[in-house]
């Protein structure tokens, strides 16, 4: 069996778990570190124009401008996104946007995508896996966000091929703190004819995710999930920052948020900051660029860091309470409250939660910064039993734990007449997940027809997502509602849903291009795996001289309901561009 990688890759921090038979470790990385931090670095020909990752790259302070941290944050996001207009402003690396409106990150001359930057990382990881290992690791599990959309993460997707890893699986990260937390399978003396009702609360450095699961005997299943991908330790920090810049302010300083190689510093002195404050009642903050103005440093108290950051507490608890609407409990119901990630080491957090469930969280094993890692792998071990078992992989053995279920965290549907979406596949249904939807022509000889898919909970699709169009053809000439099309779509929660379409009159199958709303090219992936691996990159392939016609340029289809069994399944990657 070859060596499998469980990783959780983080806003701040990356941790991975190796699965070598049935042996998991937690990968160690330089210092004996259990993780790296998510920032890469490019510096400058001046200074010998390497690429730094993890600690490295946190050490170059003299360069802001070209290190980049919390990438996860841009992953398949468009720079006008209202989520990225908040890092445009407070990070000190510069945001541009690529031709299809995607974010992109100007270093010096190169705007490089999130892809592509993550990838430095991803492959640090697997370079640690593989000198652990003793032999090259590949493949690997990742933990994704539970409320990633689907362009989001097949960004993740492609960023780990970038890195030179294959993704064999994904998991939501509350799923996997569940699996390493030891609630499943479940625990000697628990009533195995019961469902145990678990709540994961998992806020990180720079994401909150949330998840209701249920815990059986025979398995372990995800209801419902959601979470705050902008919502993290790093905002906690950014309070601390500007109640150090507004006391410095105050006493007749500049404003500290403009000095770029300043920031950094303070950034990091708030996160000393916050983490003494869970285990005393004040801190002092002293910083050289502090000491003119205040050579007694900045005062802050934990009830003051509390009354700074109240706010961002609150925020958690809505996703908290429509998980449990998703989920159809009351807080009663819940029978066990698991609390991960490093921002709930704050005692208010832990409190707060507490008091709103009514109930105190359960203890969870060390090393918690490695909790979702290990889970990962837990679940890669367990599709690779599953997959054994089967005989669909090396020799036969008998399968251990059925694979976590999961379900969508939101909803997937077509964009429909006056611009209404129309639910395929609703949040919370189990994965993976298959709809059917009929269409027809709206205009006389029409050659092919555009469907346009958003993911969302709004009732208006321009409110939702957009993840893909589908352009469906060509299509025999024939009279508009003549044609009567079945388009069929498979999501397995770990990426681009993948599409087919098929004539039902004569049951053949009708192509389908699919064309995502954002992310890379098939091409500019390939080239970017290539430069990544040290290869030259792929000389892209000629255009056909007969293409079919742009999207802008096909008429929508009309929708029409059908009730016909499944067509082929066309994979979207190779449709990509």
């Amino acid at each position: 069996m070859n060596p499998l990688l469980g990783i959780d890759f983080g806003t701040t921090s990356t941790a991975a778990a190796l699965v070598i038979g049935r042996d998991i470790a937690v990968v160690p990385h330089a210092g004996g570190a259990l993780s790296i931090p998510s920032v890469v670095s490019f510096t400058p020909s001046s200074a010998g124009g390497r690429t730094l990752v993890g600690a490295e790259a946190v050490a170059t302070a003299r360069h802001p401008e070209r290190t980049i941290t919390a990438v996860k944050r841009l992953l398949g996001r468009k720079l006008e996104a209202s989520e990225v207009r908040h890092q445009r402003q407070e990070a000190p690396y510069e945001l541009v946007m690529a031709k299809n409106g995607d974010v992109r990150v100007r270093v010096g001359r190169r705007h490089l995508s999130p892809p592509d930057i993550a990838g430095y990382i991803f492959d640090a990881v697997r370079a640690a896996a593989s000198r652990v290992a003793g032999q090259p690791v590949e493949e690997t599990v990742i933990a994704m966000p539970a409320d990633f959309n689907d362009l989001q993460r097949q960004a993740v997707r492609d960023a780990a091929r970038i890195g030179g890893l294959k993704v064999v699986a994904t998991i939501t990260g509350p799923a996997a703190v569940a699996l390493a937390a030891g609630l499943y399978p479940l625990p000697r003396g628990t009533d195995k004819k019961e469902d145990h009702r678990v709540l994961v609360y998992d806020l990180g450095g720079g994401s909150f995710d949330v998840a209701a699961l249920v815990v059986r005997d025979e398995g372990m299943e995800v209801l419902a999930s959601g979470g705050d991908a902008f919502l993290g330790g790093e905002d906690f920090d950014q309070r601390i920052v500007s109640f150090i810049c507004e006391e410095f302010l105050r006493a007749g300083g500049s404003d500290l948020r403009r000095e770029r190689l300043v920031l950094p510093r303070l950034r990091v002195a708030a996160e000393r900051a916050k983490r003494a404050l869970s285990g005393e009642d004040e801190v002092q903050i002293r910083m050289p660029e502090l000491a003119a103005r205040l050579p007694e440093g900045v005062r802050l108290s934990r009830e003051r860091l509390e009354g700074l950051t109240q706010d961002l507490i609150d925020r958690t608890v809505w996703p908290c309470e429509s998980v449990l609407r998703d989920a159809d409990w009351s807080v009663e119901d819940v029978d066990a409250l698991v609390m991960v990630g490093g921002q709930t080491n704050m005692p208010r957090v832990r409190a707060h939660i507490a008091e709103w469930l009514g109930k105190a969280p359960i203890d969870v094993p060390s090393p918690p910064e490695a909790l979702v890692a290990l889970g990962a792998a837990r679940q890669g071990l367990a599709l690779l039993d599953a997959a054994g078992a089967s005989g669909g992989r090396g020799r036969k053995r008998k399968a251990s734990l059925p694979p976590v279920v999961e379900a969508t965290c939101l909803s997937l549907g077509v964009e429909s007449a006056g611009g209404v979406m129309a639910r395929l596949i609703a949040k919370g249904t189990p994965l993976p997940a298959t709809a059917s939807q009929g269409l027809t022509t709206s205009t006389d000889n029409q050659a092919h027809v555009v469907v346009h898919l958003v993911q969302g909970e709004r009732e208006m699709a321009a409110d939702n997502d957009s993840i893909a169009r589908l352009q469906i053809g060509p299509l025999p000439p024939a009279p508009r509602g003549t044609p009567q099309i079945e388009i069929e779509i498979v999501t397995d929660g770990g990426g681009l849903p993948r599409a087919a379409a098929r004539d039902v009159t004569t049951g053949e199958p009708v192509g389908v291009r699919v064309r995502p709303s954002g992310g890379l090219t098939e091409a500019e992936l390939a080239a970017l795996v290539a430069i990544h691996a040290g290869t030259p990159p792929p000389v892209p392939a000629m255009a056909a001289e007969t293409a079919a016609p742009d999207e802008a340029g096909a008429p929508a289809a009309a929708m029409v309901a059908l009730t016909s069994g499944p067509a082929p399944l066309v994979d979207p990657n190779e449709h990509r561009g």
